[in-house]
């Protein structure tokens, strides 16, 4: 007979972080054989299969770094980023298996090989994953301060634009837009300005570095997860373009074992929510003018007439019966305007109408996963019921597919292509030629809108003849602008394609990724000028205005590499994460131009049929960034968490001697709520956790070339033998003390929730010491000749 004992000590489940490899401490069972020989089961042979599986949530998306444990051993796994585990374990094992948030599920082997794992949602246990810096940690886990919003909380909000989207969603993430013009870019800080060279944070797009405009460019429905890293300890990772904060967007990728195919689409209209209250009344228009002239030496213009008193008079008591166009009592021949409308509002009080579709179909397999998506995005201008070439115009698509190929090797593409259409009239725009800012940053320069014109106007004006002409006055003239005086478009094209391997180790204790993506884009900018045609009288129509045509093309050539290995490991009541990684980017830019005044033919406006002076002009760019960078995490017991972050960074806009820095940070959390002495107040309050952090980051977002004296060519002022000549100015100078800006943050945050999680809320104080900010420096003997160069001799506090 065999007498089974065991010791009377229960095991512990430990809970550890999403995505962390959970441990149990089990005393193992003995067996006391006749001989009174105890033998540990461990000891017994025991025949092991592989067990592979895949869990997921409800909706069939995948749960990732979800814990896999046998229950008798500890021998335990996670999930990878398509929720799929893998696992050696004998043929009778039983699998518990959990993630935060959801309903722990054990699962009896039985000599099965595959199993899928559907978890329920546990609504007492819901806590966040959040997508950090090349990798996922449980949001309670995390020590830097970083914000997230997910995709249901996008698709709660009826958008076209991402930033418009993000506007009010996440605290101290800045979005402001400086027209309402369709398609425009948004200005985006975090926690304000950090440098008077400006700067914007980097924005991440699966990975892949961004700008502003590429978020109007996205489908909303394609997003999946949206984080904002504020602080240094949470940015560093991405070292020299991170010295603003980061905005991390991953897209969607298929799941679950079926084709879904998903259609969304939105119809919108809008109208400008505050505009100023202005009389239309021509008569107390005209009196307080008169009284503003009379009594203020600065004011400019004429009194206004007894006799024209009395026209305006009888305009506002009788508008319908009296005339606003006349011919002039002094001057005959020549028309006269009395106006009653309120020009702001008649140009801008408008519904404009923008309308999007987008359709989506994803599935996935034991081996293959993939999502197909397209778009188009409509919207309509201010102008749209005024003029007919006033509009925006986005079709979006994007594939992204995976295949494992072995268990320990996967690879993937994510391709997606993006073409933008915007007309607007040419004479409400400057042509949009790049330019260096005061900075030494070379800004893209699209024409911008200028919309003053519309605020200007006196209610007194009129836009037309009787005769049918524009009228001779600032409406009729801006009228005739945009009605006939040419237009402006702007076409965009970008292909970007990301090709990744991943290859995982010793059950996912090791990964190795390997990324790169090349992005390639072409913008084609079309801007031209008609003469138009203004009736000064009956007899008296006159040609006014510019006859031109300019035409430029700019290339976009981008491409990144990273290499980067990350080492999980999980034993008692410690866990330890590394990350180790290397990144070069490259970009280039040129552009040219071409512009001909005298256009021959107004139907077809372009350079080749015109017959004026001909101009032409290029400009190129290039810039490139190197680094080495990681992150070291320590997790114990679930309660005190450590992590530090440095990158080792070069780049191309300093010189040679200055171009390396490294930008350390550090980062350490209490969780009060998981200390056995808080046990009885989690009911009230359900999470309580304390952080700091300490880093600096560099700041590269100057010139390309500002550290290289540099000559231009242009036309002199003089004329000799009857023409300006053209001259070459002499090199600026440059100082030896140019190199990286640095960006220190020190963070303090408090995470508290309250019911269960039902109330939360986040506090974060913060000082932000920019050190070394490029300006002019010390000023130069006049006699020198020159400005003196910028070098780093500015330095910026910000907190709050």
């Amino acid at each position: 007979m065999t007498n089974f004992t065991s010791d009377s000590r229960v095991g512990r489940v430990l809970l550890l972080p999403a995505g962390l490899l959970a441990c149990s401490l089990f005393t193992p069972f003995t067996v006391t054989a006749k001989n009174n020989i105890p033998v540990t089961i461990s000891q017994q042979v025991r025949t092991k299969i592989q067990v592979n599986g895949t869990v997921t949530d409800a909706t069939g998306e995948p749960l990732i770094g979800a814990t896999v444990l046998e229950k008798a051993s500890g021998n335990g796994t996670i999930t990878d980023v398509d929720g799929n585990f893998s696992l050696a374990v004998p043929s009778d094992a039983v699998l518990s298996v959990s993630y935060i948030g959801y309903k722990p599920q054990d699962i009896v082997v039985n000599g099965k090989t595959t199993f899928n794992v559907v978890l329920e949602d546990d609504s007492e246990k819901l806590e966040e994953v959040v997508v950090v810096g090349y990798g996922v940690q449980r949001k309670v886990n995390l020590s830097g301060s970083v914000d997230q919003i997910n995709a249901k909380q996008l698709e709660a909000r009826p958008i076209t634009n991402i930033s418009k989207g993000l506007q009010g969603m996440v605290p101290n993430l800045n979005i402001d837009f400086t027209s309402g013009e369709p398609g425009q870019a948004a200005k985006i800080n975090i926690r304000g300005e950090a440098s008077i060279n400006g700067g914007s944070p980097l924005i991440l797009i699966d990975g892949v570095a961004s700008d502003a405009e590429e978020l109007n460019r996205l489908l909303p429905e394609d997003i999946e997860t949206l984080s904002v890293l504020k602080d240094a300890s949470s940015a560093a990772i991405y070292g020299a373009r991170a010295a603003f904060g980061v905005i991390l967007i991953t897209t969607k990728q298929g799941s679950s074992d079926r084709i879904q195919v998903s259609y969304n689409n939105n119809f919108a209209w809008k109208r400008p929510s505050i505009l100023p209250n202005k009389t239309s009344d021509p008569y107390i228009y005209l009196k307080l003018k008169n009284i503003a002239v009379l009594n203020t030496p600065w004011s400019s213009g004429h009194v206004a007439s007894d006799e024209r008193l009395e026209w305006a008079r009888q305009r506002s008591d009788n508008p319908d019966g009296t005339d606003p166009v006349r011919l002039n009592p002094l001057d005959e021949t020549q028309w006269e305007y009395m106006g009653n409308r309120d020009w702001t509002r008649y140009f801008l009080d408008k519904n404009t109408f923008s309308n999007t579709h987008q359709l989506s179909v994803s599935g996935a397999t034991e081996k293959t996963k993939f999502y197909l998506s397209g778009g188009v995005d409509d919207e309509n201008g201010i102008l749209a019921g005024i003029v007919k070439n006033d509009n925006y115009r986005r079709y979006s698509m994007r594939a992204k597919v995976s295949y494992k190929i072995w268990d320990w090797l996967t690879l993937s593409n994510n391709t997606s292509f993006v073409a933008t259409n915007r007309i607007k009239p040419s004479y409400l725009s400057s042509r949009g030629e790049p330019y260096i800012d005061s900075n030494g940053i070379r800004q893209k320069g699209n024409g911008d809108s200028n919309m003053s014109i519309f605020y200007d106007l006196a209610p007194t004006d009129w836009d037309k003849n009787p005769d049918g002409t524009w009228a001779n006055n600032a409406a009729g003239i801006a009228m005739a602008q945009l009605v006939d005086g040419g237009e402006e478009t702007t076409q965009y094209n970008r292909l970007q394609s990301s090709f990744s391997a991943e290859m995982s180790f010793w059950e996912k204790m090791l990964t190795v990724n390997a990324n790169f993506t090349f992005m390639k884009g072409n913008e084609d900018y079309n801007w031209f000028k008609n003469k138009y045609v203004i009736g000064y009288g009956p007899n008296d129509i006159r040609e006014l205005g510019d006859s031109k045509a300019y035409k430029s093309t700019t290339n976009d050539y981008y491409s990144v590499l990273e290499l980067f290995a990350t080492f999980n490991k999980a034993f008692d009541k410690h866990y330890v994460t590394g990350i180790l990684g290397f990144n070069q980017e490259y970009n280039r830019w040129n552009w040219y131009k071409a512009e001909r005044e005298g256009i021959i033919s107004t139907s077809l406006p372009s350079i080749g049929l015109s017959s004026g002076d001909q101009f032409v002009s290029e400009q190129y760019a290039d810039w490139a960034i190197r680094g080495l960078f990681f992150r070291a995490n320590y997790t114990y017991d679930n309660r005190y968490i450590f992590e530090v972050n440095g990158r080792y960074d070069g780049t191309s806009r300093f010189p040679k001697e200055k171009r390396f820095g490294f930008f350390p940070s550090a980062s350490a959390a209490w969780r009060v709520d998981a200390e056995p002495f808080f046990e009885s107040f989690l009911s009230t309050v359900s999470q309580l956790k304390v952080r700091a952090s300490y880093g600096s980051l560099g700041n590269q977002l100057v010139g390309e070339y500002g550290y290289i004296p540099a000559m231009s060519s242009q036309l002199g002022n003089y004329i000799i033998n009857g023409k300006l000549q053209q001259v070459v100015t002499p090199p600026s100078l440059v100082s030896p003390d140019y190199t990286w800006e640095e960006v220190r943050t020190l963070n303090g945050g408090l995470d508290l929730a309250f019911l269960d999680n039902k109330l939360t809320a986040t506090v974060d104080v913060y000082r932000r010491d920019t050190k070394g900010m490029l300006t002019l420096g010390k000023e130069l003997p006049g006699v020198l000749g020159a400005s003196e160069p910028k070098e780093n001799a500015a330095d910026m506090k910000t907190t709050g």
